[in-house]
């Protein structure tokens, strides 16, 4: 009867007024609910808790991005490595004393999972995307070994399956960070993107739902270094800025790039963090083009043969059309 009209086999089909009239038992009165506003001083206590906890999850959320964000480079380079040596067919020239020191970091992360704190500030936003991959882990925890060379190539596809784990998790929580830095009044965003002679020009609109009048530092960030800073004032709603990528990030690295309030270091929203692969090789015809069609929304994707950048995901990174110079 409240499944909205869904059939569900087996069940039986009443409207919701014949089941409340079948099924509900009358006799039993439900007591009015009477509520008691909170004094001014039970308001303050209560916003000092509030406070507290909060302070303690940003503490905590930080703490942790650190560390699984630390790991996952130290298992990034080390897979750097297996690459460049062809590991899995030159298994002699691995160093496997790194390997398991490494598993045995991923384990410790592993079993903040079963920690009440981590579980009741995280898990709600992990499980849906971690279980993803532990069902991918899991097909090489479970390989059977018949000898040492089986052993070593499960030690070396466990570095390599937590590689996107580490990464996916790192990011949640980063994510998490923001939000509880917000602390629910961070209302701005960052729009639009256009092309300068001697970099990308990020223009954007800092608005203010609350219209006050205040200024606002911002800042442009890439790899974690502050490019700019400019003083934003906010006498309307909406104030307009510009931010230039200097040309010298054009060198077919992958960059992080994102602009943030400078007294918090808050990502502004709509401007989240953006790994990029700003190629040295495009031309500023083919970027305009890649804008005027990502930012018009033409096309939602920016993985095309004339864009100036991409996602730098792993199946992207592993798509040779993207990553090849254009002629």
């Amino acid at each position: 009867a409240t499944e909205g009209g869904a059939r569900i086999h087996g069940a039986i089909e009443l409207p919701f007024q014949e089941a409340i009239d079948r099924y509900i038992d009358r006799t039993h009165l439900k007591q009015p609910i009477h509520l008691t506003c909170p004094t001014p001083s039970e308001v303050v206590e209560n916003r000092c808790k509030v406070e507290d906890k909060l302070v303690f999850m940003e503490q905590y959320v930080a703490s942790m991005q650190s560390t699984v964000a630390s790991l996952f480079e130290k298992v990034a380079t080390v897979i750097q490595k297996l690459d460049k040596s062809k590991a899995r067919t030159n298994l002699d020239q691995v160093d496997y004393d790194e390997l398991a020191s490494l598993m045995g970091e991923i384990d410790e992360i592993k079993a903040k999972f079963e920690e009440k704190e981590f579980v009741d500030i995280f898990i709600d936003a992990t499980q849906a995307l971690i279980i993803h991959y532990e069902l991918e882990i899991a097909r090489i925890q479970v390989r059977p070994i018949q000898n040492d060379d089986d052993r070593r190539l499960k030690m070396i596809d466990w570095i390599y399956a937590h590689h996107p784990w580490l990464f996916a998790l790192a990011g949640i929580m980063e994510a998490e960070l923001i939000v509880i830095r917000r602390r629910g009044i961070q209302s701005r965003y960052v729009h639009k993107a256009e092309f300068s002679e001697d970099g990308i020009l990020i223009n954007g609109h800092f608005y203010d739902y609350k219209n006050e009048i205040q200024d606002f530092e911002i800042e442009l960030v890439i790899d974690g270094e502050a490019i700019f800073a400019t003083t934003l004032i906010g006498k309307d709603s909406k104030v307009p800025f510009s931010f230039t990528i200097p040309s010298r990030f054009f060198n077919d690295q992958v960059h992080r790039i994102s602009v943030r309030e400078k007294s918090t270091g808050i990502i502004l929203t709509g401007m989240p963090e953006n790994r990029l692969l700003l190629s040295a090789d495009k031309n500023k015809a083919q970027f305009m083009e890649s804008l005027d069609v990502h930012y018009e929304q033409k096309n939602p994707s920016l993985n095309h043969d004339k864009s100036i950048s991409f996602l730098a995901t792993e199946d992207n990174l592993n798509d040779g059309k993207l990553i090849e110079p254009s002629v």
